[in-house]
């Protein structure tokens, strides 16, 4: 069995979660092709090395059998393995990253998470959606007051100028697995529709977690947990 990798760094641990999950149920070997990642715009990183997991590769040559897909959402995969595979990246974080994060893990804490960039460009923008400000407006309400929030973007000056919050900017582009776990340590989540945020609330653990209803712009989308609330 050969799973396409696909995508970013939250989509390739949809798509390890899945593959994962179903090699053990069929009892069959998993293998990862990375080349689909070089093709895609932009051009993703391969980002599982970055966990204490197994991935071989191999090239699709005939007859094999390969999963092609997203596999977005818990449904797809076995719950507390993963958690407990993802839940530590296996490289060592920078010193601001491990010391933010050993605040986030005391405070009473929430991450929001502002996706935008890729999302603006024409072609995207009608099917994933940008969210809109009363969207954080409206979430922020329902979290308790004195929370100490973070913000984790894609579009860090713009989130400055909008947002009150201190804009988490730690991690390099090659340490958004440590922005992932970042996320993580905070009690309260307040996601964008992005499966890079949304990893960083699921493996949280907790389930006070707030996702836009409409996933897509363009369709609906069954990625989020009954058990989080949707606005």
């Amino acid at each position: 069995m050969i799973v396409k990798l696909q995508g970013g760094l939250g989509n390739q641990l949809f798509q390890y979660a899945h593959g994962r999950t179903e090699s053990l149920k069929r009892e069959e070997p998993l293998f990862f092709d990375p080349s689909p990642l070089g093709a895609g715009n932009p051009p993703r990183r391969y980002g599982l090395g970055d966990y204490n997991i197994n991935v071989e590769f191999r090239i699709p040559a005939s007859g094999d059998e390969v999963l092609d897909g997203y596999w977005q959402g818990e449904q797809f995969f076995q719950k507390q393995l993963i958690r407990d595979e993802l839940a530590v990246p296996k490289t060592k974080a920078n010193d601001a990253c491990a010391q933010l994060g050993w605040r986030m893990s005391f405070e009473q804490s929430c991450f929001i998470g502002v996706r935008r960039t890729d999302y603006l460009w024409p072609e995207r923008v009608h099917f994933h959606g940008v969210l809109p400000m009363s969207y954080y407006e409206q979430a922020i309400k329902r979290i308790p007051h004195g929370t100490k929030v973070y913000i984790f973007s894609d579009d860090p000056e713009w989130c400055r100028e909008h947002f009150p919050y201190e804009v988490v900017t730690v991690n390099g582009e090659d340490e958004k697995h440590w922005d992932i776990w970042l996320m993580s340590m905070c009690k309260y989540a307040i996601i964008a529709n992005s499966s890079f945020h949304w990893w960083g609330a699921w493996l949280s653990g907790h389930d006070r977690v707030i996702a836009p209803r409409n996933w897509l712009a363009s369709q609906d989308y069954d990625i989020v947990p009954e058990r989080w609330m949707t606005l």
